[in-house]
């Protein structure tokens, strides 16, 4: 209580302080505390919400890790529909690795001429029980940025070893 009552705040750069403290009053001192504790209030929500938000193993307890990713490009809506199409039927039949490797034989693996479209498959894995995480999405150029088309989206949780293949193309 004394010391919140009492609190000083010196001011400095690289260790070298300029002048003594300046004492901020009792009233300073309780709003300094309460900025510092809204601070790691604020920091815990932040990061609680980054944690949510990836992957997680319920078996093992683990997050999952990055294990690769495969992006196409594509400059026209009807090949992005075919590719995206012929990607979920295979994913329908379960047929996984097979669905990355006809997402790998459509588009470009690099963004030529006005490419308004792509399409990307991220994997990653557990190292407990090696089951695999699959995410695909594909996104639209607009104002300079990517924008997400959410209608297309899909993940899931695989048993299945799968391999990420850069492209089927030469």
């Amino acid at each position: 209580m004394w010391a919140t009552r009492h609190t000083a705040l010196s001011f400095g750069y690289r260790g070298h302080f300029v002048g003594s403290g300046v004492d901020i009053g009792a009233g300073g001192g309780y709003l300094f505390a309460a900025l510092q504790i809204l601070g790691f209030a604020v920091g815990g929500y932040c990061i609680y919400v980054h944690l949510a938000g990836l992957p997680y193993c319920k078996d093992c307890g683990l997050y999952f890790k990055d294990k690769g990713k495969q992006t196409r490009y594509f400059g026209d809506t009807d090949t992005v529909a075919a590719s995206t199409e012929g990607f979920l039927v295979k994913v329908r039949e379960e047929r996984f690795q097979e669905s990355i490797q006809t997402h790998a034989a459509t588009g470009s693996d690099k963004p030529t001429g006005p490419s308004m479209f792509n399409s990307s498959i991220e994997l990653k894995r557990c190292k407990g029980c090696e089951k695999h995480f699959m995410k695909f999405g594909v996104m639209r150029w607009v104002n300079k940025e990517w924008k997400e088309i959410a209608d297309f989206n899909y993940s899931a949780y695989l048993m299945e070893r799968v391999e990420i293949i850069k492209s089927l193309n030469p």
